[in-house]
């Protein structure tokens, strides 16, 4: 009986053991999982930060062009190295290449053009967004650089009209000076002359005269 109950106890400190053994095992399974799973999410967070990074940097670079064809060629560019693809402006009604992705471009209703993009592997989800998001704010850029020209181009007329009327106003001046400069003399001179010829004839008793 003594035995029976040594060996029953070894079995149990035996038992005891390995679930002990198992249980550190999972839990140390469970902590190495863990941990690659935030690892993943660190590379995926930071992925996506970069990725977000260049593209406001990408944006900036785009909305410096003040010229509506320069703002669509640096979108191209930029699009090409944010999703790595091939990228192309497709004039107004164009169709794009097969497999490729077409977002529209449209300012308040009327298309300027197509951002195309096509590559090996697909745009996924994210990138999609990202690339409309691009494609937006390529709309109000080229909006803006055509209102600033626009505005240029009408500062300039106003400027060019404003120097017009100023020259107008200095020959008006110049030609009423003139105008009134010489016939004043000229009355003068008259009233100059009637006077020296009524001394002479009183001088001359030749009042009737």
């Amino acid at each position: 009986m003594i035995g029976v109950a040594a060996g029953s106890g070894a079995l149990a400190f035996a038992g005891l053991g390995i679930a002990i053994v198992g249980a550190a095992a999972f839990a140390l399974h469970l902590i190495v999982t863990e941990r690659r799973r935030h690892e993943v999410v660190e590379e995926e967070l930071t992925a996506q930060s970069s990725f977000l990074e260049g593209l406001i940097e990408s944006m900036g670079r785009i909305a410096a062009a003040h010229d509506p064809e320069v703002v669509l060629a640096r979108t191209r560019d930029e699009a090409r190295a944010l999703f790595d693809a091939e990228a192309s402006i497709l004039p107004p009604d164009a169709r794009g290449a097969d497999g490729a992705v077409v977002l529209p471009l449209q300012i308040r209703g009327q298309e300027i053009g197509a951002l195309s993009l096509l590559r090996a592997r697909p745009l996924d989800r994210e990138e999609l967004a990202r690339a409309t998001l691009l494609a937006d704010f390529t709309c109000r850029a080229v909006e803006n650089a055509r209102l600033l020209e626009e505005a240029t181009v009408r500062e300039a007329e106003r400027a060019r009209l404003s120097d017009q009327l100023i020259i107008a106003e200095q020959e008006e001046r110049r030609r009423l000076a003139l105008l009134l400069h010489d016939g004043a003399v000229q009355s003068l001179s008259g009233v100059s002359l009637m006077l020296d010829a009524v001394v002479d004839s009183l001088e001359g008793g030749r009042i009737e005269e």
